[in-house]
């Protein structure tokens, strides 16, 4: 097995923390849900039994859902590995035979009325092969610069 020239980390991983979170809601919400259903509540108070275990369901299926994506997000941040002879991401293994392009490409964020370019811009390293696949990674979770000096050597050396 080729050992990697370099591995670049991600920066900034995904959020395992809001996955836990909204794990430990969803079992509170079914907690208050089986104490609504189990509960006998007088001919008066049905009325808030029926609307609480509605409230608690819905908390329940919004946390499951948001732990569910969250963890999702976070498992698509792997480190980057560069080899002699390609380049490994989470989007796939690229040889350099095959890389078509790579080049940074600067994203910013414009208004919605003027058109007008504000807030920061967003720097992203794009690969692109031969085959038309792409590899884009963000300045936001990966260091760009690096990668991309470690793959213009190797563009050279061939």
């Amino acid at each position: 097995m080729e050992q990697p020239i370099a591995i670049f980390e991600p920066e900034r991983t995904g959020n395992y923390t809001a996955t836990i979170i909204s794990i430990a809601i969803a079992i509170l919400a079914l907690a208050f849900l089986v104490f609504f259903i189990k509960k006998e509540f007088s001919f008066r108070q049905r009325a808030y039994r029926q609307l609480l275990s509605l409230l608690s369901f819905f908390v329940m299926i919004i946390a499951l859902v948001t732990a569910f994506f969250s963890f999702w997000a976070a498992q698509k941040f792997t480190p980057v590995k560069v080899f002699q002879h390609g380049i490994v991401t989470s989007f796939g293994k690229a040889d350099l035979k095959n890389i078509a392009k790579v080049y940074v490409h600067e994203d910013r964020q414009r208004s919605r009325l003027s058109g007008a370019p504000e807030g920061k811009a967003i720097r992203m390293l794009i690969i692109e092969e031969t085959d038309q696949k792409t590899h884009v990674l963000s300045e936001e979770n990966y260091n760009i610069d690096s990668i991309l000096q470690v793959l213009s050597t190797l563009k050279f050396k061939e």
